[in-house]
């Protein structure tokens, strides 16, 4: 099994708790919900959750890097008897979490606008 891959409580906390600091861009942040169908034979409702932007994190180095992320949820209700017995309505059932380099910021000019060939007139030589 993979390293990176996690399922019980303790270790997808211990997991977390190993990743490096992180400063985010709020207003950066993009978020999409979108209905789930229940899966054949059962009652509980899920949903995507996704959510994308801009963030730091602070590499070996203590220098902080620019990233841009993307995270999924997928939420269930109602929750496991598990989760409800702990007050949770809903669990999520899987988390994941892919992040890359930003290696460059987005120019702040206006983009260049692409010339427009003349149209011909009716009539016109050439038309």
């Amino acid at each position: 099994p993979s390293k990176k891959l996690q399922s019980k409580r303790l270790s997808v906390v211990a997991a977390l708790d190993k990743l490096p600091a992180t400063r985010h861009d709020l207003s950066s942040f993009s978020v999409d919900v979108v209905m789930l169908p229940p899966l054949k034979g059962s009652q509980a409702q899920m949903c995507m959750l996704t959510v994308k932007g801009r963030m730091e994190d602070k590499g070996t180095d203590s220098q902080w890097r620019k990233r841009l992320f993307h995270r999924t949820f997928i939420l269930i209700s109602p929750a496991p008897p598990d989760s409800l017995s702990a007050g949770w309505q809903i669990a999520i059932s899987n988390d994941q979490l892919n992040i890359r380099s930003a290696p460059y910021a987005p120019s702040t000019s206006a983009p260049a606008t692409a010339a427009q060939a003349p149209i011909p007139q009716p009539g016109a030589p050439g038309a």
